[in-house]
């Protein structure tokens, strides 16, 4: 089975979706893994366009850097954009499950 980019947007839906009933039910560890895997699965989404066969393991600051998504953020976005993806860097790891 080919995986391709809807696939991946799918995924992060999904993951979303875990994370919101999560973080109702008070499982604040459980959501925040779901919500990372959510972001790490749509940087995974956007790349494929690029590049189908990148692999960086679940290191979401590699992927973002990957994806390019930089290139879309206009100025006075930068500010805040750049200070939500730090805090999603320092927060989230693939082990927190």
């Amino acid at each position: 089975m080919r995986i391709e980019a809807a696939d991946y947007v799918n995924a992060a839906r999904e993951r979303l979706r875990n994370a919101n009933l999560l973080y109702e039910a008070a499982e604040y560890s459980f959501a925040l893994y779901a919500a990372g895997v959510a972001v790490e699965a749509l940087l995974r989404a956007y790349i494929f366009r690029l590049e189908p066969k990148l692999e960086a393991a679940h290191n979401l600051r590699m992927l973002f850097n990957a994806s390019r998504l930089h290139a879309f953020i206009t100025q006075p976005e930068h500010k805040q954009i750049g200070t939500a993806v730090a805090d999603l860097f320092k927060q989230w790891r693939n082990d927190l499950r």
